[in-house]
């Protein structure tokens, strides 16, 4: 992503030292080229990646910053710059992760992932494991540390599968019971974890 200034980085304080009008108009520009990406990516199947989640409410407009808040204006600034710097802010920077990390699983040994789909669910299979066992979520480009971590345990590809076909069997009614339970509290999912560990 070209940027306008020279600059080695578009770090927080090299540009508390820029003209705050030209902190502005860079600002505006580089935040509509990421409302751009953003809503590409919400509008694709890459809606729920960590990239988009923790990203998509981050940019405010120039009226919500005051002229006089210089240091407020560079770090949002800095923060556009990472965005787009960032491999998974374009839907094609996206497949790419997925490519690699579809390549990766199945040069492990889990062969049944094939598609941008499939590592999805797996995804999803992921988060469903972290939650059975600290509360925790994965986010998809996590998976290969999650499955490296199966394997330190003696976790097989093969045994991974079995579970991953049982959670896509099940995958409905563990929906029900996540929008028929509250997890806004500790109580709350304490009953849901009871409940989805009655599936197993």
């Amino acid at each position: 992503m070209a940027t306008k200034y020279n600059l080695s980085s578009y770090n927080y304080e090299d540009l508390r030292q820029m003209d705050v009008k030209d902190l502005r108009r860079e600002y505006s520009r580089l935040r509509d080229v990421a409302h751009k990406r953003l809503q590409r990516l919400s509008a694709s199947d890459f809606s729920e990646t960590q990239t988009y989640l923790r990203y998509r409410n981050k940019f405010v407009g120039l009226k919500e910053i005051k002229k006089g808040q210089v240091s407020k204006l560079s770090k949002k600034l800095s923060e556009l710059h990472t965005f787009l710097e960032m491999e998974t802010s374009t839907i094609s920077g996206s497949k790419s992760v997925a490519a690699r990390i579809i390549k990766g699983l199945q040069d492990n040994g889990y062969d049944y992932i094939k598609t941008e789909k499939d590592l999805r669910t797996f995804g999803e299979y992921m988060d469903f494991n972290r939650a059975l066992k600290k509360g925790g979520k994965y986010d998809s480009e996590k998976v290969m540390q999650m499955t490296e971590e199966m394997e330190k345990v003696g976790v097989s590809p093969k045994d991974v599968e079995k579970d991953f076909k049982f959670w896509i069997k099940n995958y409905k009614d563990i929906e029900k019971m996540k929008e028929k339970v509250s997890t806004s509290n500790k109580e709350g999912s304490r009953r849901w974890l009871k409940e989805l560990k009655s599936l197993l």
